[in-house]
């Protein structure tokens, strides 16, 4: 009767350690992808910084163009 009480403490205690390792695996896992995302996320947003600044320095030129040039001496 101990010998089989030995063997499911033992079988219990492999599965815990299995399914801690999987826990780990997954705690792993989860804060690779949170740094992935925060990266991305930050590229995405200089991104998005650096074509709002050409839009509106396109748009500056744009009405510079359309300036009447200015008599200076008057």
């Amino acid at each position: 009767m101990q010998g089989q009480e030995v063997q499911i403490k033992q079988q219990k205690i492999s599965l815990l350690h299995k399914s801690m390792t999987e826990i780990w695996a997954a705690l792993i896992g989860v804060a690779a992808t949170t740094v992935v995302v925060a990266v991305s996320n930050n590229s995405s947003r200089k991104e998005r910084d650096i074509r709002e600044l050409f839009h509106r320095v396109n748009a500056l030129e744009k009405q510079v163009a359309t300036m009447k040039p200015r008599n200076w001496r008057s």
